[in-house]
């Protein structure tokens, strides 16, 4: 396989793990429901269930790649649905942690405010 190949097929690769991770994000942010990005993830292995891949040699014989294309695709399918599912993960820990921030913010404001309307009394 000549250098230009291998460059091609290592780009690929990342563009197809890529668009994979955007689906499941993608899908993730429009519909928060697991069951969704799960169903989706389902969608995906079936896809890659039909495909059917031939190659050639270098002696010109024809070579079947499903089994290995199919593992190849695969690993990146459960790779990025993994990845997405932690940055969801990731997200919502995110979004807990600045709404307890802003619950704290706010009933330190609330309890200075009857400070004050307390003092104002006296």
């Amino acid at each position: 396989m000549p250098k230009d190949d291998i460059i091609i097929a290592k780009a690929m690769t990342a563009g197809m793990r890529r668009l994979i991770l955007a689906a499941f994000v993608h899908q993730k942010e429009a519909s928060p429901e697991a069951a969704d990005i799960d169903s989706l993830n389902e969608a995906f292995r079936r896809e890659v269930g039909r495909l059917a891949v031939r190659g050639e040699t270098d002696d010109g014989e024809d070579v079947e790649l499903i089994p290995a294309v199919r593992n190849d695709l695969l690993l990146f399918v459960d790779a990025a649905f993994r990845e997405a599912a932690e940055r969801h993960e990731r997200q919502q820990i995110s979004f807990a942690n600045s709404l307890e921030i802003k619950m704290s913010a706010a009933r330190a404001r609330t309890h200075r405010l009857r400070y004050q309307a307390r003092a104002k009394r006296r």
